[in-house]
């Protein structure tokens, strides 16, 4: 089974949540308003647009006979050809179709940025408040840039994917539509992210073993990944330097050093510390019986290049899946 068609789920995410999120940009804006590139770049944004829902569908067509996951195609190809939710249903589909290819359900930190998001947006109520009687000055821009835009697509990313781990885990069957539709709406997000993040730490207090709950729909047994724990740290340092870029680089007024070359300076120091993760995680796979051979030192030039970490995130997807003889 190839993975080429999640390979475009996923890069299409990305190139959209970047359009999104530094769309705001003055040098994004210039580049997109000149007659050529700027025109090529629109017509590929076009065209992204409607090819989402064409990957989830291809991709969807080629596992889903080996995925443990009830998936109603339908919602969610609507869900990928609306603006800025194509973003959280693009990047939730690509989890949850690994988990599912591993018989079993999306992480538990996923809760973590349901209480991110519910952070989030109560801070932003209170500099909003704060903003009518005191200058708010930074602070005030940030949050009022492309970071709304993050928490907006994030939240419900997050929700989505913990309800899913939380029905996996436990006797409750929270309902998908009623969650995520509260947590989609700015202001009400806050009580009823609230009372889900409740909800779900009593429901884990009365299951007094969560893995010995019977995940619905599955009847393989749960297939661990690989054994190393540089992946995820690689993962986590590659997503705290994309919003750290977005917010240093897409809200207006904060930073005059160009967008692309905010891009390189702000990669510098994530670059140096990818580097020994990426050693130590290839050398983990290899120890684990999976050796990627001479392209693997290409993987090395992450230091320098952020989208060759991206590449080597997707890639380590597919080569762990192979480890242990999955499609």
């Amino acid at each position: 089974m190839s993975a080429r068609w999640w390979y475009g789920a996923a890069t299409t995410a990305v190139a959209w949540a970047v359009y999104l999120f530094l769309g705001r940009s003055a040098d994004l804006v210039a580049l997109l308003s000149t007659a050529g590139v700027g025109l090529g770049l629109r017509v590929g944004l076009f065209a992204l647009w409607f090819l989402l829902p064409v990957f989830v569908a291809l991709d969807w067509r080629a596992v889903r006979e080996d995925a443990a996951w009830d998936l109603a195609l339908g919602p969610w190809l609507l869900v990928s050809v609306v603006w800025l939710a194509n973003v959280a249903a693009g990047t939730a589909y690509c989890v949850r179709r690994e988990s599912a290819l591993r018989n079993t359900v999306p992480s538990g930190r996923w809760a973590y940025g349901v209480a991110a998001g519910v952070a989030f947006w109560v801070a932003l109520v209170l500099v909003n408040l704060l903003s009518a009687v005191v200058e708010t000055g930074v602070v005030g821009a940030v949050f009022a840039g492309p970071l709304v835009l993050v928490a907006l697509a994030g939240l419900p990313l997050a929700c989505y994917l913990d309800v899913e781990h939380v029905r996996g885990h436990t006797h409750w069957s929270p309902s998908k539509r009623f969650w995520l539709a509260g947590v989609s709406v700015p202001v009400v997000n806050v009580f009823v992210g609230g009372a889900y993040l409740l909800r779900r730490r009593a429901e884990f207090a009365e299951t007094s073993d969560p893995d010995t709950v019977e995940l619905r729909g599955v009847e393989a047994e749960p297939v661990e990944p690989v054994p190393s724990p540089w992946y995820r740290r690689i993962a986590l340092a590659t997503a705290a330097y994309f919003l750290l870029f977005v917010v240093l680089g897409g809200t207006p007024g904060l930073l005059s050093v160009g967008l692309w070359r905010l891009a390189a300076l702000l990669w510098l120091p994530f670059g140096l510390a990818l580097l020994p993760m990426v050693h130590l995680d290839v050398e983990a796979l290899r120890d684990y019986g999976l050796d990627w051979g001479p392209t693997r030192y290409l993987y090395l030039s992450a230091a320098l290049l952020p989208p060759v970490a991206f590449a080597y995130l997707l890639r380590r997807s597919t080569m762990g899946r192979r480890a242990l003889s999955l499609p």
